[in-house]
C-alpha cells in the first residue's frame, strides 16, 4: 500500500499590516471588511474618496495597501489614489472592479504598484491577491 500523499502547503492567506478599503457599495463593503479583519488584517474603511482623503497623515503614512473602487460617487478611485500615493509613495493599489482592464487602462488607473481583481470576487481569491500585491517586489 503506497504511503499517503502530504498536501502542498497552502501560502498564507492572512497577514496583519494595515490596509484602507474605500467601497462606496455597503453590501460588497461590509463582505469585504470581514474577510479582510477574519484574516488579521487591520482594516480602515471610508465610504468614497473624500472620507480617505480626510484620515490623518500619520494613518495615510503606515498603511501598506489601498484598496478600492475604480467608479465611486464624486471623486474616482485612480485621483484618490494618486492623492494618497503622493501622501505615502510606498502605498500598493489594489482595485476590485467589474469593469473590463481594458477600460481600467483608459481611465489611466494602472501603473506600477496598482493591481487589478476582478468583481466578483471569492474570499480566497481576495486574500490571496491582497497578499500578493502586499508581498510583490517595489
Amino acid at each position: 500500500m503506497a504511503a499517503p500523499v502530504a498536501a502542498a502547503p497552502q501560502a498564507a492567506l492572512g497577514g496583519s499590516e494595515p490596509l484602507l478599503l474605500v467601497e462606496d457599495d455597503p453590501l460588497v463593503r461590509n463582505v469585504t471588511v470581514r474577510a479582510l479583519r477574519s484574516a488579521g488584517y487591520e482594516v480602515l474603511v471610508a465610504c468614497d474618496a473624500r472620507e480617505a482623503l480626510e484620515l490623518a497623515p500619520a494613518e495615510v503614512g503606515r498603511l501598506r495597501l489601498l484598496v478600492s473602487d475604480v467608479v465611486m460617487p464624486g471623486t474616482d478611485g485612480p485621483t484618490m489614489a494618486g492623492e494618497l500615493r503622493r501622501r505615502n509613495p510606498a502605498l500598493r493599489v489594489l482595485y476590485p472592479s467589474g469593469y473590463p482592464d481594458d477600460a481600467i487602462t483608459a481611465l489611466g488607473a494602472l501603473g506600477e504598484g496598482i493591481h487589478l481583481l476582478a468583481k466578483p470576487f471569492t474570499r480566497t481569491s481576495l486574500l490571496a491577491k491582497v497578499r500578493e500585491v502586499i508581498d510583490a517586489p517595489h
